[in-house]
């Protein structure tokens, strides 16, 4: 067998060409646009993305680790650890070895930094002021925030206009209360569907027990068997009342609320402090949501769960507790 060929760099070069080969081929690879300026991705042949990946290898593996290195294989970033040397090189391997195969012990660090980034992400909302106001959270929980604290509300505070609204912002209201009474709607049957399907669950439990109690019954004489399934089949000659349909149950269940609503007008007026109160408690909840990753139609938490730059949050944090604690101990 002939010696296996590598590149000025280290690398074999059928690894290398193997590799070029396979990332090419996928879909929706980055290309720089200084490399391919005017082109659209479609328009640029799968041998010239090969030659754009095989000349990158030959120049610069870090920079090649750092564009491409999440679509290796743990296999394929094997062939990188004859430039472990290269510290640049070093540090992309070992944050991708981390990333597909982690340790336990990178498993819990990685969690605690997840939670760190969206703990320090969601107090820049916090005091981004917007995205948990009511009326954002209303949007997008209208059904929470009803259970919450819509019930005790008077029922003009979202859907009519304010003094100084112009025709342009009561359209746009009143559009967004279309929209969110259809989503409460929605969220109505969505819940209806969860309680049908659980008593479906119960009843096939049932006729399962009774399917086990008959077998239990063959050990009886046959013309006790032949009376026990006449009088069986008699009992299923009886007609049984249909099962209300799903609209009929939504039907109702809206017809519930609106009860419930018009009710709480009279029997659930809070004072101001306790409105704040349950809106206080709305908010947490919210909130939690956010963090157990509860949010992604509305964020992206694999931005935020990998941006290393809100570490820097903690550090702050720890550094202001450390400059109290050495205040404090000074006027001791």
């Amino acid at each position: 067998m002939g010696r296996e060929v590598s590149t000025s760099t280290g690398l074999r070069c059928s690894a290398l060409d193997a590799i070029a080969d396979r990332l090419s081929a996928l879909p929706e690879l980055y290309l720089p646009h200084s490399s391919f300026a005017g082109r659209a991705d479609q328009q640029v042949s799968q041998q010239e993305k090969k030659d754009h990946l095989v000349s990158l290898l030959h120049r610069d593996a870090a920079i090649f680790l750092e564009r491409y290195g999440s679509r290796l294989l743990l296999s394929e970033l094997t062939e990188f650890e004859c430039l472990k040397e290269d510290y640049e090189v070093n540090w992309h391997l070992k944050k991708l070895r981390a990333a597909k195969n982690p340790s336990p012990g990178e498993q819990r660090s990685r969690a605690a930094a997840v939670k760190n980034r969206r703990l320090a992400f969601l107090e820049q909302l916090v005091e981004d002021g917007n995205y948990f106001s009511e009326e954002e959270m209303r949007m997008r929980c209208p059904l929470l925030h009803h259970e919450y604290v819509g019930q005790f509300q008077e029922p003009s505070i979202w859907a009519f206009s304010r003094r100084g609204d112009k025709m342009a912002d009561i359209l746009i209201r009143q559009s967004e209360e279309a929209f969110i009474q259809r989503k409460m709607e929605e969220e109505r049957k969505k819940i209806l569907e969860v309680e049908e399907e659980e008593e479906e669950e119960e009843e096939d439990e049932e006729d399962e027990e009774d399917e086990g109690k008959t077998k239990d019954g063959e050990q009886h004489k046959n013309e006790e068997l032949s009376d026990d399934a006449g009088t069986s089949n008699q009992r299923q000659a009886v007609p049984s009342p249909l099962p209300p349909s799903s609209d009929d149950r939504l039907q109702a269940f809206s017809q519930e609320m609106m009860a419930k609503f018009l009710a709480a007008e009279d029997k659930n007026k809070l004072s101001p402090e306790e409105l704040q109160c349950k809106l206080d408690d709305f908010t947490r909840v919210m909130q939690e949501k956010f963090l157990s990753g509860e949010d992604s139609e509305h964020v992206d938490y694999a931005v935020i769960d990998d941006n290393a730059a809100l570490d820097d949050h903690w550090l702050r944090e720890v550094s202001h507790e450390a400059e109290e604690k050495y205040f404090e101990e000074e006027d001791l």
